[in-house]
């Protein structure tokens, strides 16, 4: 019983986490800026699933989560930069647009956990690997919804 607690306790701790980075981010640089790592995140998705060289890149840096982890990673800083030529940078006050920026927060917290529960396979990762999360976000029959729900709300909002 304390173990499941504190299971659910983890993930609403993982996942309030990852909404105060991008709520942060989206203060200190604009909405914009969410705007910048939704798209980088779908074109280092697509990147990663087009990738024909993952057997040679995962034998010379390993298949552990962090090699992975940093192999993905990589692509997304590549598709950040990209992304960030053609979304143009608005600048607004840090409380301007507020509710807007805790929608996008949120839909960027919530692909994030998809990518990295679906896509990169952090299961081994401890803060993904418990029951809520999983049960939650790791069915693949509406994984796909999930995934496609954050650009909706972005092209919406």
């Amino acid at each position: 019983m304390l173990t499941s607690f504190l299971n659910i306790l983890l993930d609403f701790a993982t996942l309030l986490t990852l909404l105060a980075v991008f709520l942060g981010v989206s203060m200190k640089w604009g909405i914009e800026s969410l705007r910048r790592i939704a798209v980088a995140l779908y074109l280092a998705v697509m990147l990663w699933l087009m990738f024909p060289h993952h057997e040679l890149v995962s034998s010379i840096v390993g298949t552990t989560a962090v090699a992975r982890g940093l192999f993905f990673v990589s692509f997304f800083v590549g598709t950040y930069w990209l992304a960030s030529y053609f979304l143009h940078r608005s600048f607004e006050k840090p409380f301007e647009f507020f509710g807007k920026k805790i929608i996008y927060a949120v839909a960027i917290s919530v692909q994030v956990i998809i990518i990295a529960v679906h896509i990169i396979t952090f299961t081994t990762f401890p803060l993904l690997n418990s029951s809520a999360l999983l049960t939650l976000f790791g069915n693949p029959d509406v994984a796909f919804y999930w995934f496609v729900a954050p650009l909706i709300l972005i092209a919406i909002f």
